[in-house]
């Protein structure tokens, strides 16, 4: 079968559009559209992100020391004496005991030399910037979808008025 056949064969939504349906199925369906608009969460993202700049710093924090002590305490001149008793001789102490600490620290930005106010507004000028963006993505894909939906309409003319002047010469 001959080259064309094959590609004709194809199944093809053949469904015409009209100009409104064009645009929104390209706006749903663009890929290039759909990263502008992810570029954008993105941006918008990291701007809400910037916002709690200003605002203290909290950290809790627990500690548990557990410590043990031994201590060897020699009897000297009076171990005779302990043995009659029966104290060993050195005493041995023991002590084992626990303390639970909680921390709190709280941070609170008294001034940063306009840091601050830079991150937050360099990051409100990005999502500007990746909204333009995304009207640059979607007015290129829209022109070209208009150049591509009016030059289909324009061949279909073409086609139409050149299969009249064929029949009309056929005519005569």
């Amino acid at each position: 079968a001959p080259l064309w056949a094959s590609a004709h064969a194809q199944s093809f939504d053949a469904t015409p559009l009209d100009y409104r349906e064009a645009q929104a199925r390209l706006l749903q369906r663009s890929d290039a559209v759909a990263a502008a608009d992810a570029d954008v969460r993105s941006k918008e993202a990291q701007e809400d992100a910037t916002r709690t700049l200003r605002t203290p710093t909290v950290e809790f924090e627990a500690q548990h020391i557990r410590y043990e002590k031994t201590l060897f305490l020699p009897l000297g001149p009076l171990a005779d004496v302990a043995q009659d008793y029966a104290i060993n001789d050195p005493l041995r102490f023991r002590m084992e005991r626990g303390s639970t600490r909680p921390i709190v620290t709280a941070t609170m930005p008294i001034y940063s030399g306009g840091q601050i106010p830079a991150v937050q507004a360099a990051a409100a000028a990005q999502v500007s910037q990746s909204r333009a963006e995304r009207e640059t993505a979607v007015d290129d894909a829209l022109l070209q979808m208009s150049q591509l939906y009016f030059g289909q309409q324009l061949l279909a003319q073409v086609r139409d008025i050149r299969l009249d002047v064929l029949s009309g010469l056929d005519r005569h």
